[in-house]
């Protein structure tokens, strides 16, 4: 190699460690650069929290800002992005934010501060390789998993389900990573899906509710709810029989399945179940009328009223129980009157032990429909039965009043 070639190559090779030098300061600066916006935003932090104490909402909304705009460049660089410290950070900013989304202009920093704050502490967690501010993350989770919680509530409160679910589902999440089973998340999540019309979502934390041992009976029937509006009967019936299995003495799943069978029309089936929802509850007049109705359609007929009596008996203001009560008696003397009829005219002793029969049966279906007449002045079918009567027993005036009042 001659003088001149050393020369050129001593030149290139001073040329390429300047441009490595340069290049390394770059690097150097740029890692500085995210370092400093680290601190800038635990300075704003910090900041925002001296406002907050002084309750200067409006001056700690803009320094929660700033902190935001200083942190997520920072987490997102490959250096200071990898440091727990920078998430850590991110964490306690959040976090602030979350804590007072009750005032407007902090609310407004951020669209989701929970779920980031929770998902900050977590990073952090994983890059905190020695463990040096473990407590510090679990306390952190915890405390996002408790404004998770009331987060959901009050966004369900406000009628906003589906940003409910979001929260629940997070409160859920984060007690999961705590290894903790929060019931209370899992149905209130299901609750918000349900609200919110996410049928997936809400089949799907009904069914971990009840695998949870979340105790609340009522979620077999939201589940069929849901099945039988998707037009999915036999999901939803099985939904019912699952529940009545669990729950064996609840009302309304008992009730629920005395529906299913009404709608089959197995009767007897509907009645065993109406028997002994009423077990659970017999002082409950409507129950009483509703066995009343079903023995009604299978033919009891004696059995029917004094199911109605007693329905009466607990409440004498329900039109319906009066209502039915007195249609029956009303129905059965006009079947006796028809029979009357049909007795042939030569036999007139028999044609008149007949009527004296159908009038005195129609007697008994009177003070029944007047009293529901009284309770439900309005009722046309109980009018046309009234003026029946009146004019079978001879009174005259009242069946004029009555005509009147129907407009005929």
């Amino acid at each position: 190699m001659n003088n001149t070639t050393i020369a050129k190559y001593l030149k290139m090779n001073h040329l390429k460690r300047n441009i490595l030098t340069v290049f390394c300061l770059t690097a150097g600066l740029m890692i500085m650069a995210q370092s400093s916006k680290v601190t800038n935003a635990k300075f704003s932090y910090d900041a925002a929290l001296e406002k907050i104490m002084a309750e200067d909402f409006a001056a700690a909304a803009e320094e929660l800002a700033e902190a935001i705009q200083e942190i997520e460049p920072a987490i997102a660089h490959e250096k200071t992005g990898m440091k727990e410290k920078t998430w850590r950070y991110r964490a306690n900013i959040y976090e602030l934010v979350s804590r007072h989304l009750d005032k407007p202009e902090i609310a407004a920093v951020s669209e989701n501060p929970v779920s980031l704050a929770a998902e900050s502490y977590q990073k952090a967690m994983e890059l905190d390789s020695k463990g040096n501010y473990e407590m510090e993350h679990k306390q952190g989770l915890a405390v996002m998993q408790n404004l998770a919680m009331n987060t959901g509530i009050n966004r369900y409160n406000a009628n906003d389900y589906a940003g409910a679910f979001q929260m629940f589902e997070q409160s859920m999440l984060l007690s999961e990573s705590m290894g903790i089973t929060d019931t209370l998340a899992i149905y209130n999540a299901a609750l918000s899906a349900d609200r919110a019309d996410d049928d997936a979502n809400a089949l799907k934390y009904y069914q971990r509710s009840l695998e949870a041992g979340f105790d609340e009976p009522a979620i077999f029937k939201f589940m069929s709810e849901i099945h039988l509006a998707a037009g999915d009967t036999a999901a939803a019936e099985q939904a019912i029989y699952d529940g009545v299995e669990a729950y064996p003495s609840d009302q309304g799943l008992l009730i629920d399945m005395v529906n299913i069978y009404l709608g089959k029309g197995e009767m007897d089936k509907a009645l065993d179940y109406l028997n002994r929802t009423l077990a659970q509850d017999p002082e409950n007049h409507e129950l009483q009328y509703n066995v009343g109705a079903v023995l009604d359609n299978t033919g009891n007929k004696e059995e029917a009223r004094a199911a109605y009596k007693k329905a009466i008996e607990l409440e004498p203001s329900y039109f319906d129980a009066n209502y039915n009560l007195g249609a029956s008696y009303f129905n059965e003397a006009v079947e006796m009157i028809n029979d009357a009829n049909a007795i042939p005219t030569h036999k007139v002793k028999e044609y008149q032990a007949a009527k004296a029969k159908a009038d005195d049966v129609m007697t008994k279906a009177l003070p029944y429909l007047e009293k529901a007449h009284e309770l439900s002045p309005e009722d046309r079918s109980t009018m046309v039965s009234l003026a029946e009567i009146y004019a079978r027993t001879n009174q005259l005036e009242k069946r004029k009043a009555i005509m009147a009042k129907m407009g005929d």
